[in-house]
């Protein structure tokens, strides 16, 4: 009897400025659907699938520094009809939200992870 080891994965590259730390990445395959339309079973579909955050400790006399930040991602819905919910928010109350982003395009959620993690990591907030 051969045993087929399980498909693998790549984690969807992100540019990570200095200060951020990566707390969960269950991130690994980019679509729900595989193309022959039917459910990718190794897609992360429920509950949250990356956790990022940057802490300011260093910098505690800094008022943008010193400010503490999480970015997360989720997948919402089934993988027919499901998105990414992306959401940006301080010090850990996702209650109040900075920015808020949904896509059912990982390629869309890619880029807007990098370009808020680009402007989010320059000395200005928020950013333009």
């Amino acid at each position: 009897m051969q045993h087929n080891p399980l498909p693998t994965g790549l984690l969807v590259a992100l540019r990570l400025p200095s200060g951020w730390t990566v707390r969960l990445n269950n991130w690994f395959y980019h679509e729900p659907l595989l193309p022959s339309g039917i459910s990718n079973r190794l897609f992360v579909s429920e509950g949250q699938i990356l956790l990022l955050s940057r802490y300011g400790t260093n910098y505690l006399n800094h008022p943008h520094w010193s400010r503490d930040f999480y970015l997360d991602l989720h997948w919402l819905g089934d993988a027919a009809t499901g998105e990414y919910h992306l959401r940006f928010y301080e010090d850990g109350d996702d209650d109040l939200i900075l920015a808020d982003f949904r896509s059912r395009s990982a390629l869309e959620i890619q880029q807007k992870i990098n370009d808020w993690l680009d402007a989010w990591s320059i000395d200005e907030f928020p950013p333009a």
